[in-house]
């Protein structure tokens, strides 16, 4: 299987060497940044009709050499060769400059928010990784300075879920580190295995796997282990241990400045110095601990000079983001490439019912019932709302998503873990179940025939022997199943009864707020 990108849209304006980008947290808006002191702000738009939202040129003397949004989507932070780190945010309506971080003594080359937005991680030229706290009405203190690795620091990372931070230098290793029992900030772990300097890296969506990229032109995967693992890799006094279980090498010809981890797809992106960008995907059936990977695109000359920069949107699957020393900004569209199945009909059996059991059932799976059956709790009371999107136009789904409830969502790591459920699963385009096949403003629940449950069992039932013979397999599925399967099928169109006053009342209810909601009486 391979892969294509197309360019969506080609972003100038920058002067000079264009740095770095990061995409918001809600994927409809992209930052840049570069040489030329600026920071852009663009509204992204599919097709060529992104714009320049906003230009923020006053917060620092030198490069900028990197961005990058908090999770909340409220503030975005620039790392400068002016040793300073600037922290915008909108509260006021309009992106200013609210605080300045000092400290470093020489070059800031990267920054990085925590997932809860209660920490803020620097890196410079002067070898070290500061972790800072972030407090109310923009104050920010340091938290830890760590002196751990030997040469220049080019990037830091956060774990996806935990409060773990991993950092990538000149010295070629990555260092992890977290809070240790006294919320002391120590080193925990060094990955060594790189012959040249580690440039960046990546977790995947589970934070189980890191992806690292290097001056030595290639990429290495690393896989966590925790104690006891049944693999029988020691893990000593350590919590966990990351191990280099495959390295991707032969592709590059430059050393690789940049990765990113889709956490929609789980295809990894490079930037190289050789002007290319090239996608990889894990291999069918690939072991976790010797996993094998395969390069599915190669865009070469995807810029006229050294890519500094990939970032997958993280929202909208398939789009990237890349930057170049060319000084373009540039979205890309991914779309794979294979065989295409084209059926003349296709009959699904999908309910409201159904598909409110399945989010229940994740409900429960991430230990937030209790929270959800409780009328008093925040939490409770945004998670029942989200099934309401069952009952808004399938166009309005992902807006009224990503404005009203990601506005609202309350804190809360499992919160955030189901939301990202909703979305990768339900919401963003090429998700396998998008709102066009489950969201109606209709309040029918209408009763499933459950025709598919009915041919695997008739076809069980009569075929599940050993040495059957062909004849009989087709014999089956014309004279039995297909008759059966039919009369199913036909049984859709037919009117449903409710079948007692709750559903009767529960259906006029609805009837009633979509009602109130279609003629503008009731906003979402």
């Amino acid at each position: 299987m391979t892969g294509k990108l197309k360019t969506i849209c080609s972003l100038k304006g920058h002067s000079g060497i264009v740095w770095n980008t990061s995409w918001h947290p809600k994927g409809l808006m992209l930052a840049s940044c570069g040489e030329d002191k600026t920071i852009r702000l663009w509204n992204y738009k599919d097709g060529d009709k992104s714009t320049l939202k906003c230009l923020l040129a006053d917060g620092h003397q030198r490069t900028v050499r990197a961005i990058a949004w908090s999770y909340c989507g409220q503030s975005l932070a620039s790392a400068s060769f002016d040793a300073t780190i600037a922290i915008w945010d909108n509260k006021s309506g309009q992106f200013e400059c609210n605080a300045t971080l000092e400290g470093h003594e020489n070059e800031v080359k990267s920054v990085a928010w925590s997932r809860s937005g209660s920490m803020l991680a620097t890196c410079s030229r002067d070898k070290s990784v500061w972790v800072w706290e972030v407090w109310e009405d923009n104050e920010y203190e340091c938290a830890a300075v760590l002196n751990a690795h030997s040469q220049d620091v080019k990037k830091v990372v956060w774990h996806p879920h935990e409060d773990i931070l991993a950092s990538a230098s000149y010295d070629n290793s990555v260092k992890l580190y977290m809070e240790d029992a006294d919320k002391e900030w120590t080193c925990v772990g060094t990955l060594s295995s790189h012959t040249s300097t580690v440039w960046s890296l990546a977790f995947d969506k589970t934070g189980d796997r890191i992806v690292t990229s290097s001056d030595d032109q290639t990429l290495k995967i690393w896989q966590k282990y925790l104690p006891g693992n049944p693999e029988g890799i020691s893990v000593k006094d350590a919590n966990f241990v990351y191990k280099c279980v495959c390295t991707i090498s032969g592709f590059h010809t430059r050393p690789i400045y940049d990765v990113t981890w889709c956490h929609l797809s789980d295809l990894i992106a490079t930037a190289c110095g050789d002007n290319s960008i090239r996608i990889f995907k894990e291999e069918d059936l690939s072991d976790r601990n010797q996993p094998s990977f395969s390069c599915v695109s190669h865009v070469s000359e995807a810029h006229l000079q050294d890519i500094n920069s990939v970032q997958w949107n993280p929202v909208i699957k398939g789009v990237l983001a890349s930057c170049s020393d060319d000084g373009l900004l540039i979205v890309d569209k991914c779309s794979t490439l294979g065989v295409q199945l084209s059926p003349q009909y296709i009959t699904t059996d999908f309910e409201k019912f159904h598909l409110a059991q399945a989010w229940y059932r994740q409900i429960q799976k991430l230990g937030l019932s209790t929270a959800y059956q409780d009328k008093s709790s925040e939490v409770g009371k945004w998670l029942r709302h989200t099934f309401g999107l069952l009952f808004l136009d399938p166009t309005e789904v992902f807006e009224c998503f990503i404005d009203n409830f990601m506005a609202d969502r309350p804190t809360n790591d499992q919160v955030s873990k189901y939301s990202d459920y909703l979305v990768e699963n339900y919401l963003i385009e090429n998700c396998d179940y998008p709102p066009i096949l489950w969201a109606s403003a209709s309040s029918s629940l209408r009763r499933t025939t459950n025709n598919c449950e009915s041919f695997h069992s008739n076809f069980n039932r009569n075929l599940y022997k050993e040495s059957q013979s062909l004849n009989t397999l087709v014999t089956v599925l014309i004279n039995e199943v297909q008759t059966e399967v039919y009369v199913k099928l036909r049984s859709t169109h037919l009117p449903n009864v409710a079948q007692d006053r709750r559903v009767r009342d529960r259906q006029n209810r609805n009837e009633q707020f979509i009602s109130q909601y279609t003629n503008g009486d009731l906003d979402r």
